[in-house]
């Protein structure tokens, strides 16, 4: 973001100085240059891209909503923004779909819901690197995420299915972005938006549309992209 350097991550996060805003915070991620971006300054330009698309968009298939926020300039190809991008692209998608159901209950997803959605899965909630400093890909727990807005899950007894569905759903998709050992958020983002899609038809009853189409990403990756082993290589 600031030199172009591949960049270096360490185990254990370091007190750093943002480039940016100048403040010294605890950060795993740097370039060989001794640049630090912190997750705040990083994303700053992508949280207006983001919430845009999502309360403006007329789409109802989350996939064509995600590969346009991803798409978007001010997103980075890796980074903490992709789990909000999971769920706020899921939300906007039932914000334009046909009438769902869960209990008995109607659901409406509206632009407030989305900014709710947004905030519980922006980086200062969910940040960058949590896959590896916490063995939970950020992408999977907006997953969960989605499913506990939408019914209200709290951890209180009588929300209790609600809860464990929500957990399910994380560890579902968790699971299907650690089968591939590489980083690629791109394919982090199609997984889990495929895996909460997979819980909404089953649990409320609504098949929302994927049109999955070739990544335009595979360039950009600085790390190893999966090419033919990426199943949205060639969709």
């Amino acid at each position: 973001m600031v030199c172009g350097e591949k960049l270096d991550y360490r185990a254990n996060p370091e007190s750093l100085t943002c480039y940016f805003c100048g403040e010294t915070k605890p950060g795993s991620i740097s370039c060989p240059n001794g640049h630090f971006v912190c997750d705040a300054c990083h994303g700053k330009d992508a949280y207006s891209a983001i919430s845009d698309i999502a309360f403006n968009t007329e789409s109802n298939d989350p996939v064509e909503i995600a590969d346009q926020m991803m798409s978007h300039p001010s997103v980075p190809m890796i980074g903490g923004e992709h789990h909000a991008i999971v769920a706020t692209s899921i939300m906007a998608a039932l914000k334009n779909s046909d009438p769902f159901f869960y209990n008995g209950r109607q659901i409406t997803v509206n632009n407030d819901l989305i900014e709710r959605t947004l905030d519980r899965t922006w980086t200062d909630k969910v940040p960058s690197c949590t896959c590896a400093n916490y063995g939970a890909c950020g992408a999977a727990l907006a997953s969960g995420a989605v499913f506990s807005l939408l019914t209200d899950a709290t951890c209180d007894t009588p929300k209790a299915r609600e809860r464990q569905i929500a957990m399910e759903v994380t560890n579902y998709t968790a699971s299907d972005i650690a089968w591939y050992r590489g980083t690629c958020c791109k394919l982090s983002v199609k997984l889990a938006i495929d895996g909460i899609c997979l819980a909404i038809k089953e649990h409320m009853g609504l098949d929302l549309p994927r049109n999955h189409t070739k990544c335009r990403h595979m360039k950009r990756n600085p790390y190893k992209c999966f090419g033919a082993h990426c199943p949205y290589s060639k969709a």
